[in-house]
């Protein structure tokens, strides 16, 4: 069951998290009946970018143009723009690179979105969907 972002909280100092995690267990064992939590790494000015990606069995791949999924509400997606128009060449080709190996790795067979967060450090991998 998902959470649907539930019980985020970005903190910004040391004083501030254990407030934040006590406050998170609590929610987590109410909302999904389990206190388990994860904590990352606050991304800061990043683009939500997903590259659909199609492979076959033959292990072919082929990406398709990226979708910037950044405007969200709640956490859920309200507009994709493709191409997307934050994305340099460069940084558009080390994504979709990263796509299909990341696909080539998992041995997909179909269609799959996989999302990245990029922003001027660079790009992290959030999640796979199957589609």
């Amino acid at each position: 069951m998902g959470s649907h972002a539930r019980g985020i909280r970005r903190v910004e100092n040391e004083a501030a998290f254990e407030r934040a995690f006590a406050a998170t267990k609590i929610e987590a064992s109410v909302v999904l009946n389990d206190d388990s939590i994860i904590i990352e790494k606050a991304i800061i000015g990043a683009k939500h970018i997903e590259i659909p990606v199609l492979r076959d069995k033959g292990g072919r791949v082929l990406t398709f143009p990226e979708l910037d999924c950044s405007i969200q509400r709640n956490y859920l997606k309200i507009v994709a723009e493709t191409p997307s128009s934050v994305l340099d060449d460069k940084t558009r080709k080390i994504v979709k690179e990263a796509a299909a190996k990341l696909a080539e790795g998992v041995s997909l067979v179909g269609l799959a979105t996989f999302e990245f967060l990029v922003n001027k450090e660079g790009a992290f991998f959030l999640e796979v969907t199957p589609v």
